[in-house]
């Protein structure tokens, strides 16, 4: 079990130049765990926002996911949390936080 202390995401640019989504995870033990996911180019149903709008709404979802902080978890139990939010947040910025928890616990 992992206790989440801190975490944000934000815009960072793929090889094409496109916006993508990296997640940053910080565990109450200090440890830190990074991870990355493309954006969609054409959103489907489970992406919330497509390339041209991510860098514009990402301070909006830093203080949406800031709902999972303090939460002690271990991974089946986060990613079961993060569905629950996928219609929300989009499948984009669920992926890169489910990968940097992944990483660091």
């Amino acid at each position: 079990m992992f206790e989440v202390k801190w975490l944000c995401v934000r815009n960072i640019l793929n090889s094409m130049g496109l916006y993508s989504i990296e997640a940053e995870v910080h565990l109450k033990t200090g440890e830190i765990g990074i991870a990355s996911a493309a954006v969609a180019i054409r959103g489907g149903k489970r992406e919330k926002l497509v390339t041209a709008e991510i860098h514009k709404k990402i301070s909006d979802y830093n203080s949406r996911i800031q709902i999972l902080r303090g939460k002690v978890l271990n991974q089946e139990e986060w990613d079961e949390k993060l569905e629950r939010y996928m219609t929300i947040w989009g499948a984009d910025i669920t992926l890169s936080l489910s990968l940097a928890f992944a990483r660091v616990a």
